[in-house]
C-alpha cells in the first residue's frame, strides 16, 4: 500500500479515511468463503475517496483493474442476474443459461456445465463507488485500449461482460452481497456469518 490513511476520535468512536494505491489485491479476497463463484488474479486497487466511522463504511470509491484474471461462468451470470452487466454476444451460451436464472426457468444439464467453466480475463477494470446512495459500478478502459465504451471485462477483443446503462441509478448495496455471496438461482442472500459481517461493514441506505 502506498497512502495516506487519517485516523480520528469522533464522539468516542473511532473515524478515518484512506487514499491510496493497493497493488498485487488477490481477487479471491472479494468473495467470502461461502460465495459459489470462482475469481481469481491479482489486481491494482486506486482508493480514491474511502472513509468509515466506527466499523462501518461510510463511502468507499475507486478504481480496479487487472490483466491476467480468471472468472467461473457462475460469477459472470450473477454479475448479470444482480448487477444489471449485459453479457456479450460472444458468449450465447452465457447469456441463454443467465436468461433462464432470471426467469427463474429450471436449468438445463449445458446451464451446469457453463456454470463451472472458467472464463478467461485479461481486462477486468471499473470505477466502484458505495455509499449511503447505493453501488455504482461504472467502465475504467485505458485510453489506448480498442474495446469499446462500457466494457467491464474482456478477453483479447471478445467482450465477456458490460457496465449498466450510465444513465440507470445506483443499486442497492445489498446487490454487491447478493453478487458476491448467492447462487445463480432466484434472487436472495445467503444469511451466514460471512455475508452478515460484510453487510454489517457497509454504508446505511438514505
Amino acid at each position: 500500500f502506498a497512502g495516506v490513511v487519517t485516523w480520528r476520535a469522533d464522539d468516542a468512536r473511532l473515524a478515518g479515511s484512506i487514499q491510496g494505491r493497493l497493488d498485487g489485491v488477490d481477487l479471491a479476497g472479494v468473495l467470502p468463503q461461502n460465495s459459489p463463484h470462482i475469481l481469481t488474479g491479482r489486481a491494482v486497487v486506486e482508493l480514491t475517496d474511502c472513509h468509515w466511522q466506527g466499523e462501518q463504511f461510510q463511502r468507499l470509491a475507486g478504481t480496479l483493474t487487472s490483466t491476467d484474471a480468471a472468472a467461473n461462468g457462475s460469477l459472470l451470470i450473477a454479475a448479470r442476474v444482480y448487477l444489471d452487466g449485459p453479457i456479450g454476444d460472444a458468449f450465447k451460451e452465457l447469456q441463454a443459461a443467465a436468461v433462464r436464472v432470471t426467469l427463474r426457468q429450471p436449468a438445463t444439464a449445458e446451464d451446469a456445465a457453463v456454470m463451472a467453466a472458467i472464463y478467461r480475463l485479461n481486462h477486468l477494470a471499473c470505477r466502484f463507488t458505495i455509499d449511503a446512495a447505493g453501488l455504482a459500478i461504472e467502465p475504467h478502459i485505458p485510453a489506448a485500449s480498442t474495446l469499446p465504451a462500457g466494457v467491464l471485462a474482456a478477453y483479447e477483443d471478445k467482450t465477456v461482460l458490460s457496465c449498466r446503462s450510465p444513465e440507470a441509478p445506483p443499486l442497492p448495496a445489498v446487490a454487491w452481497l447478493q453478487f458476491i455471496a448467492s447462487p445463480t438461482g432466484p434472487y436472495w442472500m445467503p444469511v451466514t456469518p460471512a455475508t452478515l459481517e460484510i453487510a454489517r461493514r457497509l454504508p446505511s441506505p438514505q
